[in-house]
């Protein structure tokens, strides 16, 4: 073989080998993408739950608003730690997959994560309107996490009254 066709030959390798890397990394970020959407819905509900007990018990039983309002406080800032690291995961296979994309140089307008290019933005339908979805998530998590802060501190006050 000669100098020019072995280089052809590793060269075209090289290319198998990084769209099956390409594809792996597509799969671990949408995989990553459902434990974020899973995280952000099970936290959502298992506050609800615990919302619910709250104002249930808020009247008869203070100390009981105290201990709820606690562990609301506590599975709050469990799911903005967790969010915030599984976010950070997302966003380090979304680059891997634009580093890939660039050494198989494929165009910007074909890439699955391309580079910002207002001009190259213009020509995309748009996809829809607001904040992105995993900003309202982060968002909401600190709202969250406030809110049962405010809670916690409001009903040791009120307990401390009762005293």
């Amino acid at each position: 073989m000669t100098e020019p066709e072995s280089q052809n030959e590793s060269e075209k390798l090289r290319r198998e080998v990084l769209n099956v890397q390409l594809a792996a990394a597509v799969n671990q970020y949408q995989s990553v993408n459902r434990v974020v959407w899973t995280i952000f819905s099970i936290f959502a509900a298992a506050h609800a739950v615990l919302v619910n007990a709250l104002f249930q018990n808020s009247v008869r039983r203070p100390m009981a608003s105290v201990m709820l309002s606690g562990l609301g406080l506590f599975a709050a800032i469990v799911w903005v730690l967790l969010l915030r690291r599984t976010i950070g995961h997302l966003r380090w296979h979304q680059a891997l997959v634009s580093r890939i994309e660039i050494s198989l140089k494929i165009e910007p307008e074909h890439q699955i994560f391309p580079a910002r290019d207002p001009d190259a933005e213009k020509e995309l339908p748009t996809l829809g309107y607001g904040p992105p979805a995993k900003l309202v998530m982060q968002v909401c998590t600190w709202i969250v996490l406030v809110a049962w802060l405010s809670a916690l501190v409001y009903f040791i006050r009120e307990t401390g009254r009762l005293a």
